[in-house]
């Protein structure tokens, strides 16, 4: 059996809020306990319940993402700039026009209209993501093609060189569909885009799917459908992230058959108890399933 390295798990195990209802006011709380899993054996080390998470170091710079525009700015002299705004979309679509894999954004440039694209609410940005040398921004965009009631859009993934202004499109990797990715990160080694991508197909299936991007060779593989779980059935998924070496991907994914609450009456207050989640670890440049860990529900890495 392959030995994973020395890093552990933190996942929640169980927690319990009380709300006022008039309000939605917290007027109550446990105490959130807390599992340490050993990543190579999947064994629980300990538990606790109180968890402070580790400090985030702030970089130099920092991505602001609205509806219309996406800018860098600098978080030492305050000085910020625009590098995309819907406004000024040409650049976006002369990336696109220029894709080394056309074939791949077939929809996503047959859709672009300027009857759909000056209008505001026809477009989606993501966050905007740093790579770890602050050279380029990734982030996801539908090119002002419109989007259903729901969120659902085809999009695809741009990088935007902070050293040469160009701005190209990840044409290899293809037009997504779905929501706008959320979370969207960096491998902290640079080398890998990991994406969650939620696609609205009713009020209790809204059922997401991991991407895991290599940046050099643009080669992409989906992690959480590919699993024998998601066999019929839908998912939820409560958060995604790498390991801090980048050799691993982390989710914790709740899977569930949709016929049984449609059948019931109660199907508009479902909610996954404690314990219905599950962590799946992945190595990232395979996408090879290597553990699982049943109940957890909140995923962190520390060493």
């Amino acid at each position: 059996m392959k030995i994973l390295p020395k890093i552990a798990l933190l996942t929640t195990l169980s927690a319990s809020v009380v709300y006022a209802a008039p309000t939605g006011k917290i007027i109550a709380e446990t105490k959130t306990k807390v599992g340490v899993f050993s990543a190579a054996s999947g064994k629980r080390l300990s538990t606790f319940t109180k968890y402070q998470p580790p400090k985030v170091v702030k970089g130099a710079y920092e991505a602001i993402s609205t509806d219309t525009e996406l800018r860098v700015r600098n978080t030492k002299t305050g000085a910020a700039r625009t590098i995309f705004s819907t406004k000024k979309p040409q650049p976006m679509f002369d990336a696109i026009n220029r894709a080394k894999f056309p074939k791949k954004l077939e929809n996503l440039k047959g859709g672009i209209d300027p009857e759909l694209w000056k209008g505001q609410y026809s477009w989606q940005l993501s966050d905007g993501v740093f790579s770890p040398d602050y050279s380029r921004v990734f982030f996801a965009s539908n090119a002002g093609t419109g989007m259903g009631a729901a969120g659902n859009a085809t999009w695809a993934f741009f990088a935007y060189d902070l050293k040469t202004n160009r701005l190209d499109v990840l044409s290899k990797v293809g037009e997504q569909f779905g929501r706008p990715p959320s979370p969207f990160l960096i491998s902290k080694d640079g080398k890998h885009l990991l994406s969650s991508v939620s696609v609205h197909s009713s009020a209790i299936e809204n059922p997401c799917y991991v991407l895991v991007v290599d940046l050099l060779t643009q080669q992409s593989r989906e992690l959480v459908l590919s699993l024998p779980e998601a066999k019929g059935k839908a998912n939820l998924l409560n958060n995604v992230i790498f390991s801090p070496d980048s050799k691993y991907v982390a989710a914790s994914v709740y899977f569930y058959a949709t016929a049984p609450l449609i059948n019931s009456d109660k199907f508009e207050d479902f909610e996954p108890k404690d314990g219905d989640f599950t962590t799946y670890i992945f190595e990232t440049q395979t996408g090879k399933l290597v553990r699982k860990i049943a109940n957890s529900t909140v995923v962190n890495w520390t060493r």
